[in-house]
């Protein structure tokens, strides 16, 4: 692990993505492409495999084609914390965490984003999805399973792409969580 003193390279590698990360949060427009946001969660998603020493592993299904389209900034990385936190840190839980873009049969981008972690209740789906879709700010209490990120997030997406903008969560305990979000193609 990195406790017992990592390879200079790691080191270098874990300062650059995260002067990287810091540069993406700091400065730059509120609307970026799905390559340059994708970027920034493969920076993130490196740090949080240092952090939990492995504990996961990830795999990208990307068409290529996609990504000169635009989206908002911090789109991906509230959904990936939640399938990282949720799915395997919280329980250590060894998997895989999967994140697919592709292009749907009606020409929607299509972003996925599948874990094989420890799975949510349908109970607790069910309060999170209402939270989801809730869009009255002032009813969020807690933060069980940080829906505050995710609504938020949907909220943003909502608005920058309007109805045309869906999302959807599906999850079995023991088996793992997936998230689908569909946008409109924008240049």
């Amino acid at each position: 692990g990195i406790a017992d003193g990592p390879s200079a390279a790691v080191v270098k590698n874990c300062c650059n993505a995260l002067s990287r990360m810091l540069r993406y949060n700091l400065k730059g427009p509120h609307v970026v492409t799905l390559e340059q946001e994708l970027q920034h969660t493969k920076y993130y998603i490196y740090i949080m495999q240092l952090r939990f020493d492995h504990l996961f592993q990830v795999k990208y299904l990307i068409d290529e084609t996609l990504l000169q389209y635009k989206t908002i900034k911090f789109s991906m990385q509230p959904f990936i914390e939640n399938a990282i936190l949720h799915g395997f840190t919280e329980h250590q839980i060894h998997g895989t965490l999967m994140i697919s873009l592709s292009r749907d049969m009606d020409g929607m981008i299509r972003l996925t984003i599948t874990d094989d972690g420890y799975g949510i209740s349908p109970d607790t789906l069910n309060k999170l999805m209402q939270k989801i879709h809730n869009t009255d700010a002032s009813s969020y209490t807690g933060n069980e399973y940080n829906s505050i990120g995710i609504a938020n997030t949907h909220q943003r997406l909502l608005q920058y792409f309007g109805k045309s903008y869906t999302f959807h969560m599906d999850s079995k305990p023991q088996e793992g969580t997936s998230i689908s979000i569909q946008f409109p193609r924008i240049l």
